[in-house]
């Protein structure tokens, strides 16, 4: 008699080998996310008997590991793995504006895998009448150029855990609205021109509904006609909960390009014939996660608002599958 458990495992790969089947015939970003979701399915029997290390980045199966381009998973203790110090060509940092009010560190005060995560704070970001505030941290190559780093690929995916402590609201209201209306960028693109000046692309940005008191997010871009996407349908961003954001970009300066935001595995906003980048003899992208905005309020102090981020990844394959079964999880324990 055949047990329950080679009738289990031979399911299993016939699904996966069907699943594969039908990878040939989608686009090349779909078909990444197929097969990583497939690694998810078929590694999920198997992975629930084994011992998890604490770290999340760790713990992803190996065959994504190999699609990492650049990670942080600030274990170190602090922002090298950003800014990468020792080196003379970077090809990333901590970018901080009005440096008095704002704090960019590693902490442990939350985590969402080992002990650290990083953290951005700013403060007095009040009525837009103090200037911008902004923690940034970026990356525009996958390792320091001087050890052999490269710039990031013209497609590739982007991505990050997130935790709020509080529901911030970055509304601004009459009659000391300038009128933006509010903006909080947490999520953006860059990249550098013709003078080789960087510029801004796309940016991934919270808001709080009036009505239901709930954070929900849209992109805005400065270099298309459109400048706002929304989610088509009505989707929550959590707090005093981690959640995974990543995005896909194709990288064009025609509007030929494309991008889409996962949130917890879930595609949530996706914007394609647009451009991603401005004019430049070498078409090129820029990453950033941050806390940057002029004004902010809804937590215990008006001005005042803290991210934290953690397992930050940047790949050619998408991590959302494997951030949507870790999420799921996270929801049922809790």
């Amino acid at each position: 008699m055949v047990s329950d458990q080679k009738i289990i495992k031979s399911a299993v790969y016939v699904s996966f080998a069907l699943l594969l089947t039908m990878v040939s015939y989608m686009s090349p970003s779909q078909s990444a996310l197929a097969q990583t979701q497939a690694t998810v399915r078929a590694k999920g029997q198997t992975e629930s008997q084994t011992v998890k290390p604490a770290n999340w980045i760790d713990n992803l199966p190996a065959t994504f590991q190999q699609s990492i381009l650049w990670k942080a998973d600030y274990e170190t203790g602090n922002l090298e793995q950003w800014s990468i110090p020792t080196a003379k060509y970077p090809g990333g940092g901590i970018l901080l504006t009005a440096e008095d009010d704002v704090t960019a560190k590693a902490t442990t005060v939350q985590a969402h895998s080992g002990k650290y995560s990083g953290e951005a704070t700013i403060r007095n970001a009040i009525r837009a009448t103090r200037g911008n505030k902004a923690v940034r941290f970026m990356r525009w190559t996958t390792d320091a150029y001087d050890r052999g780093g490269a710039e990031l690929p013209l497609e590739c995916y982007y991505s990050t855990w997130v935790y709020l402590p509080e529901a911030y609201d970055p509304k601004k209201h009459a009659p000391w609205d300038p009128g933006d209306g509010g903006w909080w960028n947490i999520f953006q693109f860059k990249s550098n021109d013709e003078q080789n000046e960087s510029q801004s692309g796309w940016s991934l940005n919270l808001e709080k509904d009036p009505q239901s008191r709930r954070l929900s997010c849209y992109l805005y871009s400065q270099i298309n006609s459109d400048r706002s996407w929304e989610p088509e349908e009505a989707v929550e961003i959590p707090v005093r909960k981690w959640f995974h954001i990543e995005a896909f970009v194709k990288v064009s300066q025609e509007e030929t390009g494309r991008i889409e935001i996962w949130l917890d595995g879930e595609s949530i906003i996706r914007a394609d014939n647009v451009r991603t980048a401005v004019k430049s003899p070498n078409p090129n992208i820029m990453w950033g996660i941050g806390n940057y905005t002029d004004h902010i309020d809804g937590g215990r102090k008006i001005g005042t608002a803290t991210i934290y981020f953690d397992d930050s990844l940047i790949s050619t394959k998408p991590a959302s599958p494997f951030a949507a079964r870790d999420s799921n999880a996270s929801a049922v324990r809790n």
